[in-house]
């Protein structure tokens, strides 16, 4: 448990890094959210309580890595976990094809959360930049989640 755990952490530090320095330096308005995909592997492959705890405390870490509102972060992506773990009885999670829409949809849905909770006003090229990341987001939740598929495998969980 604690191997896979740790391997998790990397795996975060790795993302925190993609998506507060390289993607932004590519295009500012990109935000590919690798967290989505790997909250999505968790709920599936992963115990509650593990799953749940290590999202709380990834949260924590990216909330005080980008300087984000106190508690906005957390309070999203646990409620975030929370759905799926409740969608998951109803929606047959593990096929790619409904990662990849689930990913799109709840990457909308954070953007559409964050503007509303921060009254943000986008322009058009902030639409645009919030659907391609969108998209981008979707292609990468599959990813993720075979990832966290794999770890789980290899650390023998």
């Amino acid at each position: 448990m604690w191997r896979t755990q740790i391997s998790l952490f990397c795996l975060v530090l790795c993302i925190i890094l993609l998506e507060a320095t390289i993607i932004p330096s590519l295009w500012s308005s990109l935000r590919i959210d690798f967290l989505i995909g790997l909250t999505m592997g968790l709920v599936i492959y992963a115990p509650f309580a593990p799953g749940f705890t290590f999202v709380l405390v990834t949260t924590l870490l990216l909330q005080a890595l980008t300087g984000a509102r106190l508690g906005f972060f957390p309070l999203v992506y646990v409620v975030m976990y929370l759905f799926l773990d409740l969608v998951k009885n109803l929606i047959f999670l593990e096929n790619f094809v409904v990662q990849a829409i689930s990913g799109f949809v709840l990457s909308i849905g954070i953007a559409l959360i964050f503007s509303v909770m921060l009254d943000m006003n986008f322009t058009r090229t902030g639409t645009l930049g919030i659907f391609i990341s969108a998209l981008f987001t979707g292609v990468v939740t599959p990813l993720m989640v075979f990832i966290v598929l794999r770890m789980q495998v290899s650390n023998g969980t």
